[in-house]
């Protein structure tokens, strides 16, 4: 697009916004979206404005459709006849020629009652699992964030359950009646709240309507007459108004590594999909979490008669394996050692490793280990590792009700 057509279009999306931003300043009682559509629909149509309508853009849509079908259908032919080696090139080959098919009118139709034509083979789960997962996900993520969103603006609290649930239901039974699902969106949300709606009734409403618009062909024949401008101008209007602008301005106020998780998943959002930017996001900010942990485990270290003594605190966990390993010099403490874990805790089985490990160092010089003041949760882990530990543990100060299974001398090497 460019020369008049591009002027036109951009002339007709700014109208749009205008329209939508101005006119609720001057009543509320007629949305200020619906006026946008209607006044420049009504403009595009007897101004005789040369732009884009819905029904233009439907039609292209079926030419492609068509075309791609078209191609399919003469690869599926040609693909008997080749060699393993020549179907992939063949195929790119196929999808890069251009294909002269004369476009007929639209055949869309409300969906009949039926079982999917597809054969019920785990061929055919494994070739739709990847992408039904990726789907579900993205439906579910998109609406609870949604949900959370609605909620701010209008005070209330929705039931994500519910909407999970219903999400679900809805889009099975839509696969019976040939038709795509769906979850709840934040820009037709936005336009909803923004035009007034504050009920469930105005979701109701607003998809008993869209029903009518698919069902009956005059509304059809209206809803096409809308120029694509003008849905663009509206969700322009609605991402001005859903994007957080005070987010450009916490770069310098928020931990950088905070800042690079919201820059990385905006990013992996535009780039792939949804799904994989939030997968992506809670990955690197567990890898930040753990790191961040690490560093918190510190040791106290002090003699007390002809007994060295560490007072370990924080968290042991594999992220902080190796500055445990740097707190400790099996070779510069005295014969008893005493590590104090009043408040440490130990997480999982490379703490376990690394505290059996310090063990066999000190009993390979000769010297004593005693582990004091676990807690529960880690005589626990412990008691379940006793056949691969060599550990010995200081049960004299424990509560006498607790009775794991760590003995005081547990046998065993690791």
């Amino acid at each position: 697009m460019g020369g008049s057509s591009l002027l036109v279009t951009l002339g007709l999306i700014l109208l749009t916004m205008a329209i939508i931003h101005f006119f609720p300043k001057l009543t509320r009682a007629v949305p200020g979206t619906l006026v946008a559509i209607v006044a420049v629909t009504l403009l595009t149509t007897f101004a005789s404005v040369s732009t884009v309508a819905v029904n233009d853009s439907i039609h292209i849509q079926d030419a492609l459709a068509q075309e791609k079908a078209e191609k399919t259908r003469l690869f599926e032919t040609e693909k008997p006849g080749l060699v393993f080696s020549e179907v992939d090139a063949r195929g790119h080959e196929v999808a890069a020629t251009t294909i002269a098919i004369p476009v007929t009118a639209s055949t869309r139709q409300a969906g009949r009652l039926a079982i999917p034509g597809i054969p019920f083979t785990l061929e055919s789960l494994w070739i739709i699992l990847g992408l039904s997962v990726t789907l579900a996900a993205i439906g579910l993520i998109e609406s609870l964030m949604t949900l959370t969103l609605i909620d701010e603006l209008t005070e209330t609290r929705g039931r994500s359950n519910r909407e999970c649930v219903g999400q679900g239901v809805a889009n099975i039974v839509s696969g019976f009646f040939g038709a795509m699902g769906g979850c709840a969106m934040i820009g037709q949300s936005m336009i909803n709240i923004r035009s007034g709606g504050r009920h469930r009734i105005s979701g109701i409403a607003a998809a008993l309507f869209l029903l009518a618009f698919i069902l009956f062909p005059p509304l059809w024949s209206c809803i096409g007459l809308i120029p694509v401008p003008a849905l663009i101008g509206v969700m322009f209007i609605v991402v001005i108004a859903t994007f957080e602008w005070t987010s450009l301005r916490l770069w310098n106020k928020i931990p950088k590594s905070d800042f690079f998780v919201i820059v990385a998943v905006s990013a992996i959002t535009v780039l792939s999909d949804l799904a994989i930017a939030v997968a992506t996001g809670v990955v690197v900010s567990s890898l930040v979490f753990a790191w961040k942990k690490s560093r918190r485990l510190e040791a106290v270290r002090r003699v007390e008669n002809d007994t060295t003594i560490y007072e370990l605190s924080g968290p042991l966990f594999f992220g902080a394996v190796t500055s445990f390993k740097e707190i400790f010099s099996p070779a510069e403490d005295l014969d008893a050692v005493i590590i104090e874990f009043q408040n440490c805790n130990v997480y999982d089985h490379s703490a376990l490793e690394a505290i059996n490990n310090l063990c066999e160092k000190y009993r390979s010089l000769g010297k004593t280990v005693k582990l004091m003041h676990l807690s529960e949760r880690c005589l626990k882990i412990l008691d379940k590792a006793d056949s691969i530990l060599d550990v010995h543990i200081d049960e004299s100060k424990y509560n006498s009700t607790w009775a794991p299974g760590v003995h005081t001398e547990a046998t065993g090497t690791l």
